[in-house]
């Protein structure tokens, strides 16, 4: 997977926006590409790729429109959330392992820089739920299955949060670990120098 640096940008982002590029069928699952979807995108007359991201089957991570530029991927979101664009069709195929991977990590990461919340992390679909919540105003109400009919995005949002705990508890871990082994060259150099018997 292809570590992407994530820097601080001017647009204030509340929400992470996930999609499938509905790429494929009952039979076929494409692994389309962040060059395809540009090419599509400029063909409705946009100005190049709608997503700020790309996730291919085998996990790596295109980039797609600058983070600091407005979306074209949620109307109604455009302005304050990153669009991720799965590779395939999640109407009738799960997303690969690699890809989950990914999508962890570049969610996390995200999160991380921008302060996202994990629960600020919805499929395109879920802004209805946004409009049931007062949170969005109607005329925003959409028909998209994004990230796909069979993909949850509460097992997404809760695998996040799990990873974050786990990669939490490693890191507690790796500190006191280094801690002690600090500790033991000190003590050596000591007991070395005599100054401790």
């Amino acid at each position: 997977m292809k570590k992407i640096n994530i820097n601080p940008i001017e647009r204030e982002v509340d929400y992470i926006v996930l999609h499938t590029a509905a790429h494929g069928n009952k039979e076929n699952n494409y692994d389309t590409s962040a060059e395809q979807i540009n090419d599509w995108h400029l063909e409705r007359g946009w100005r190049g790729i709608g997503y700020h991201f790309v996730i291919r089957h085998n996990g790596d991570i295109e980039e797609g429109r600058e983070l600091e530029r407005t979306g074209a991927h949620a109307k109604g979101l455009n302005t304050d959330s990153i669009g991720i664009c799965m590779s395939g069709h999640g109407d009738y195929f799960d997303f690969t392992e690699e890809q989950y991977e990914s999508l962890f990590e570049l969610c996390i990461e995200l999160s991380n820089k921008l302060n996202v919340p994990i629960d600020n992390i919805i499929g395109h679909r879920e802004l209805n739920d946004l409009i049931e919540k007062g949170h969005l105003e109607s005329q925003y109400k959409t028909y998209k299955t994004c990230p796909g009919k069979i993909i949850s995005m509460d097992m997404i949002r809760k695998k996040i949060k799990e990873k974050i705990k786990k990669d939490n508890k490693k890191s507690k871990a790796y500190f006191l670990l280094s801690m002690f082994k600090g500790f033991g060259s000190i003590f050596d150099q000591l007991f070395k120098s005599n100054l401790i018997f």
